[in-house]
């Protein structure tokens, strides 16, 4: 990951937030100042957890993007 860049509305900084309910972990983004945010689910399967660090790099990479940057 290279950084989160500044949230695409106000410009304020954004940063990683996270949760775990049972079997869910909830992965977001969100701006510090406005609260935008973007998020996904990771979840484990029967005691094996899908690579959190690929749901991530493409989380950031969402939030990274900016119009024409796809």
């Amino acid at each position: 990951m290279d950084g989160l860049k500044p949230c695409p509305f106000c410009g304020g900084k954004a940063e990683i937030i996270g949760a775990r309910y049972e079997r869910e972990e909830t992965y977001a983004i969100r701006c510090t100042e406005c609260g935008a945010t973007l998020g996904v689910n990771y979840y484990e399967n029967l005691g094996m957890m899908y690579p959190i660090r690929a749901y991530l790099d493409k989380l950031e990479k969402e939030w990274n993007r900016r119009g024409m940057n796809t």
